[in-house]
């Protein structure tokens, strides 16, 4: 209780008192969460133990680093194909960490639709899960990374190397190896936020079209921000509260409300990780 109490006054009134001290891109905003709840539980799957603040920075850190490795630069594209998980906003954080594009695209989209997405917006690497890939793979996604510049996937779930033709990296696998590469050069530790500037485009958002194929709209880290940043100056949500995670995170919604707001509000998000059916 006395930590909920000396956080909870930390935000709404601290973005008061200071506006010169608001978060500008959301590299600032996740640094500016770590250093007043880095002890604190963060995100986890239902019933599985939460990531800290501080565990998931560090785990942002390190993919960031890989996806440096892999070639990626300031003003490049990165796919997000999965279901509500941590390495799903991980994912996500590390790309705008090294001033690349976020490209999330929901779960549920037609498969002809994603295929568009990732040849549209020229993405260089694409997260996504196991049960997304089984629905994307095959001949057309071959003739997509064969004529555009997707070249490298990495499944944010585990799975069965063996089974599978396409040369495909399993998120634990790429981030117990960042963590390797990250101890033998201690100084890669901390890419800086000075990566991206607020009106720099963070996200790049697909949205179902009344005709054709899905439209994209760009939203800067200063939209993002500024949005969440409004929405905790009324919000009823203290740290160590728990926030289920329904939604896809694909959605800029539930991005904005269900992952931003907690993050700011020092909460914990529990993801379901696929959506409950009506019944």
């Amino acid at each position: 209780m006395e930590n909920q109490i000396k956080y909870s006054k930390t935000l709404a009134d601290f973005l008061k008192e200071d506006k010169s001290k608001y978060p500008n891109t959301l590299n600032e905003l996740l640094e500016f969460c770590v250093g007043k709840f880095a002890g604190l539980p963060f995100v986890s799957k239902a019933f599985e133990p939460p990531l800290t603040f501080r565990e998931f920075f560090d785990r942002v850190l390190s993919i960031a680093d890989l996806l440096v490795e892999r070639g990626v630069k300031k003003g490049d594209r990165v796919a997000i194909l999965g279901e509500n998980s941590p390495h799903w906003g991980i994912s996500f954080f590390a790309t705008v960490r090294v001033g690349a594009l976020a490209v999330p695209i929901l779960p549920d989209f037609p498969d002809a639709d994603i295929r568009h997405i990732l040849s549209d917006s020229e993405s260089k690497v694409l997260f996504t899960t196991y049960k997304q890939w089984e629905k994307i793979s095959g001949p057309e996604l071959d003739q997509i990374r064969s004529r555009t510049i997707l070249k490298h996937v990495i499944m944010l779930d585990d799975f069965d190397e063996a089974a599978h033709k396409t040369k495909m990296e399993s998120f634990t696998d790429i981030f117990n190896r960042a963590l390797d590469f990250i101890k033998k050069i201690p100084e890669t530790i901390g890419l800086t936020s000075r990566a991206a500037a607020e009106n720099d485009v963070a996200s790049i958002i697909y949205t179902s079209g009344t005709s054709g194929h899905s439209k994209a709209v760009q939203l800067t880290h200063k939209n993002l921000v500024s949005n969440v940043i409004a929405g905790s100056l009324s919000a009823n949500m203290a740290p160590g509260d728990i926030c289920l995670s329904i939604l896809p995170l694909s959605h800029c919604y539930e991005f904005t409300l269900g992952f931003l707001l907690p993050l700011l509000m020092g909460a914990r998000i529990v993801s379901l990780g696929n959506p409950p059916t009506p019944s």
